[in-house]
């Protein structure tokens, strides 16, 4: 599963993804680690083996990629509060309102956009790609998608310039999502 670094509140830490859920390890000494948060997410077990991680102003954002279709479990979209990090987190969203799954996500820093890779909903719809505002880190707001008809497996951004894989159509997209409702295909 994913590994993801960051640094909050002058230290260093990880988090890495398990079946279990999300585990943020304070890494500032190299020689003493340990972990400093642990946060179980909504599908556990043998079925929840991707989940991806990003950091933006003192959260953390995390989604998996499977469901439990034995346990009847879905994937949930979460946010976690890390700005009190090495003492405390707080999940302070875990739902599928905005979307139940995502094989990865990026954070455009420069521009406070969340790219989500591969989004389903729960009412069973999906998207190649969605880009959400993050001005509020809590409260993200969607901005606008990539045609529904791609699988955006993986993205990364920069300055709303976005090279955006399609692993089953073998193409690699470069995007001008500077208008997020209306991206423009470069190459």
């Amino acid at each position: 599963s994913e590994v993801w670094g960051f640094v909050q509140n002058n230290r260093e830490f990880a988090v890495i993804g398990s079946t279990i859920g999300a585990h943020i390890i304070d890494v500032q000494n190299s020689s003493l680690p340990f972990v400093a948060a642990e946060i179980p997410a909504a599908v556990q077990g043998y079925p929840a083996n991707h989940r991806d991680y990003h950091d933006y102003d003192g959260y953390l954002y995390a989604v998996g990629d499977q469901n439990d279709v034995v346990q009847n479990t879905n994937c949930t979209f979460q946010i976690i509060d890390i700005r009190d990090l090495p003492f405390s987190t707080n999940v302070v969203h875990n739902s599928d309102s905005l979307f139940q799954r995502s094989h990865n996500i990026f954070i455009d820093t420069a521009t406070a956009k969340l790219y989500v890779c591969a989004p389903f909903h729960a009412d069973g719809s999906s998207s190649g790609l969605e880009v959400y505002d993050l001005t509020d880190p809590e409260s993200p707001v969607l901005l606008g998608d990539f045609p529904p008809s791609t699988y955006i497996h993986d993205v990364y951004v920069r300055n709303d310039t976005a090279f955006c894989h399609d692993p089953f159509e073998n193409i690699l997209y470069v995007v001008d999502f500077s208008d997020a409702a209306n991206p423009n295909i470069l190459g």
